[in-house]
């Protein structure tokens, strides 16, 4: 014979809840000791806690309100972005996009006049080979920087 906690933990409620449908109309008979199958029908009919429909709908409900939670950080995320924007704090892409097209441009202008200035101070005879290796020079590091942004910027468009 099993006592009233014992057959509650196999139940999966506690003893309080167990007395609680012992109360109930239609719960099954238990004073010659207790029929675990029938209680666990008595149970499942009502899809009380404990019984598998129960469960099912629990783990459903957590699902629904995770997905719900994930969607309000989105929101709340989005109305920080739009709050900092309003706020000056942060630049619409197209700005900070013209700002770099304007840095770039004016940095390659002002490397493109380095080798010039370079060579004037070398003797004549190494000038335009001093001015030619120095272009080559800035060209391949304009090379090796216009590849890692365009990685980059792959690397971002793979995670949108």
């Amino acid at each position: 014979m099993l006592d009233q906690a014992q057959v509650a933990n196999l139940l999966g409620v506690s003893d309080r809840q167990l007395r609680r449908w012992q109360t109930e109309p239609g719960f099954p008979d238990c004073t010659a000791g207790y029929e675990i199958q029938a209680i666990k029908a008595w149970r499942d009919a009502r899809q009380l806690k404990g019984s598998e429909e129960a469960d099912a709908g629990r783990r459903i409900k957590l699902a629904r309100d995770a997905e719900r939670l994930k969607r309000d950080k989105i929101v709340v995320q989005k109305e920080d972005l739009l709050l900092r924007e309003m706020q000056k704090e942060l630049l619409p892409r197209a700005a900070w996009e013209l700002f770099a097209a304007t840095l770039l441009t004016h940095l390659s202008d002002r490397l493109n006049q380095l080798p010039d200035i370079i060579a004037a101070d070398t003797p004549r005879k190494y000038q335009r080979r001093i001015a030619d290796r120095l272009r080559r020079e800035l060209d391949s590091i304009r090379r090796e920087l216009r590849s890692s942004l365009e990685g980059r910027m792959r690397e971002l468009d793979d995670d949108r």
